[in-house]
């Protein structure tokens, strides 16, 4: 299927009804900062699967853990430029300095074998520019990751 043109919170909502009682389950409460007014036009299922990556790989981080709050913020917002942003930020440990360039890279992974292919982040880095839009990873403010991408806004009819 092509490209459509909805709001991000679509995702939002999709996300939080397929995961937010696996989280739950594992007593990582679910934080929606939803703030995005501004539609994309975009292939849904590919942004869907960017999303789940991301808040996959934000459950992975909470439970390898240290404890302290078990949280992971799923947050939109009108960005600049005309781009949309969507985030997913963690209480986990964070991404250390010397893997960071490499999060990217097809195969690259910073979890025990058996546990990753290494190729979420990578395919997903591929889907986002397609789109014509950026991701990247930033140390979130609760400590742990923030993973995001930016897409252009739908042009207004």
């Amino acid at each position: 299927a092509g490209p459509t043109t909805f709001p991000l919170s679509d995702v939002v909502r999709w996300l939080t009804e397929l995961w937010e009682r696996r989280l739950v389950e594992q007593s990582i409460a679910l934080e929606l900062d939803d703030r995005a007014s501004r539609p994309v036009n975009a292939v849904s299922a590919e942004i869907q699967q960017v999303a789940l990556n991301f808040l996959v790989n934000a459950e992975y981080a909470v439970r390898a853990g240290t404890g302290r709050e078990r949280k992971v913020i799923v947050r939109t917002r009108d960005a600049e430029n005309g781009f949309v942003r969507f985030e997913v930020e963690d209480t986990g440990p964070g991404v250390p300095a010397a893997d960071e360039e490499r999060l990217f890279v097809p195969f690259f992974t910073t979890k025990p074998v058996g546990e990753g292919t290494g190729l979420g982040l990578s395919v997903s880095y591929g889907i986002i520019h397609s789109h014509n839009g950026c991701i990247g990873y930033e140390r979130g403010a609760l400590g742990g990751a923030r993973f995001f991408f930016e897409i252009p806004a739908a042009r207004p009819a």
